[in-house]
């Protein structure tokens, strides 16, 4: 292994602190000095265009592609990314699979401060009521619940989502907890949703460490970081997307779960318009990637038999 190892992220405040996440963790496993790492904050599309949805400019990608080419070049050892953002097919020459152990999962609902109702809820926001998201898995969920809300593209990182609620152009947003609570940030006037009402995106609260393929040594060097729960959740989500062909314009949400030593799954396909709906839910043992590739698959190809029901 050759110091400093040189690890790549995006240059947002919250993906820095991953990175660092990342960054101890190699610490405590290899009794390594801080000199022996070192941090590269790299600019991305996705984080220089903000005026348009993501869906518009090419997708996930947008934030993984210039960190990746640096990588494949050989400018980087290693590359941090929340897994959310990066696309379901796998970049070629590169390998994503190791993940730390998952945070929240789920997704917050926040007030505008100019809002003064006590119920913080999705029905107690007002008819037609502007609601901020930039994902079109939210945006179709949304409007399951309530057609008649106004979804605005929201963009830019979770401070610049904040100061827009501020603002007062927005009634409420819809945001990532992982997010939050790496930041630390404790917003008023908000509430985690439940499952039921918005099903995460696959990958959603996992950090997830990039590294070249061929490169067995580093693949052991980062073996101790990874863990096998969360890898075998993730594996699951990912190939349910796939037998949808899901990207980030597809409406799906995608989570698995540990319970009892059985894995619990349930994924989520809608129309943009948030008119029709299919859910599916699937429990299995799983026991290695093999087990946990199937159950997704399982639950994607049962989900496409099923007529969608259509909101009322």
């Amino acid at each position: 292994m050759t110091f400093p190892l040189r690890i790549g992220s995006r240059a947002s405040r919250l993906a820095l602190l991953q990175a660092e996440a990342v960054a101890r963790g190699l610490l405590h496993a290899h009794g390594l000095d801080k000199s022996d790492i070192r941090l590269e904050s790299i600019s991305t599309k996705g984080d220089r265009i903000k005026e348009k949805p993501l869906w518009e400019m090419g997708g996930k990608g947008l934030f993984t592609e210039n960190i990746e080419s640096q990588l494949l070049r050989g400018d980087l050892d290693l590359a941090v990314h929340s897994l959310k953002d990066m696309p379901t097919k796998p970049t070629n020459g590169l390998r994503a699979d190791i993940v730390l152990e998952r945070g929240n999962a789920r997704d917050m609902l926040i007030l505008s401060p100019k809002n003064d109702i006590d119920d913080v809820s999705i029905r107690a926001l007002k008819p037609a009521g502007r609601i901020g998201t930039c994902a079109p898995r939210r945006m179709a969920q949304l409007l399951w619940m309530r057609s008649d809300l106004k979804v605005m593209s929201l963009r830019g990182n979770v401070e610049t989502r904040l100061s827009k609620l501020e603002s007062g152009d927005m009634d409420a947003i819809v945001i990532a907890c992982a997010g939050l609570e790496r930041l630390e940030i404790k917003p008023d006037n908000a509430v985690t949703l439940s499952e039921d009402e918005m099903l995460p995106a696959a990958g959603q609260g996992v950090i997830a460490v990039q590294y070249r393929e061929e490169d067995d040594k580093m693949r052991d060097f980062l073996a101790p970081l990874h863990h096998q729960e969360t890898g075998l959740c993730v594996a699951t989500e990912k190939s349910f997307l796939e037998v949808l062909d899901g990207s980030c314009v597809t409406p799906a949400g995608s989570y698995a779960r540990a319970h009892n030593g059985r894995f619990r799954f349930t994924g989520r396909l809608l129309s943009l318009d948030g008119t029709e709906l299919r859910e599916v839910h699937e429990e299995a043992d799983v026991a290695n990637m093999g087990d946990a590739i199937a159950l997704g698959r399982r639950a994607g190809e049962a989900l496409l038999r099923q007529t969608p029901q259509r909101r009322v």
